[in-house]
């Protein structure tokens, strides 16, 4: 799973990974029932501290993206998620422009 993080755009880093995780399912990049890096080896991966990413996965499992499991780790949910493909492409979108403007300011 590639996610880019972008540490002098502005945009909190929780910010920027919720809205590329929310594209990728919204678009099938992530299939239901996909297993999601652990805490730690995303962590890792995005060079930020593990309550970060704690944060994150809270956030996602909150709005029925992901399913977080004891023990097993974080999986793409099965369930209807409020993310419809237009809502998280939007939001990918609009990330992506605030990003771009504020590297040419």
């Amino acid at each position: 799973m590639l996610i880019n993080v972008d540490f002098n755009s502005g945009e909190p880093v929780t910010r920027q990974v919720i809205a590329q995780i929310k594209w990728m399912v919204a678009t099938g990049r992530l299939a239901i029932g996909e297993k999601l890096p652990s805490v730690r080896e995303l962590a890792k991966q995005l060079k930020v501290n593990p309550t970060t990413v704690s944060r994150i996965y809270a956030e996602l499992s909150a709005e029925d993206v992901i399913v977080l499991r004891q023990g097993q780790g974080a999986f793409v949910s099965s369930r209807p998620s409020t993310v419809t493909r237009t809502q998280a492409k939007k939001q990918f979108v609009s990330w992506s422009v605030e990003c771009c403007q504020k590297e040419s300011d």
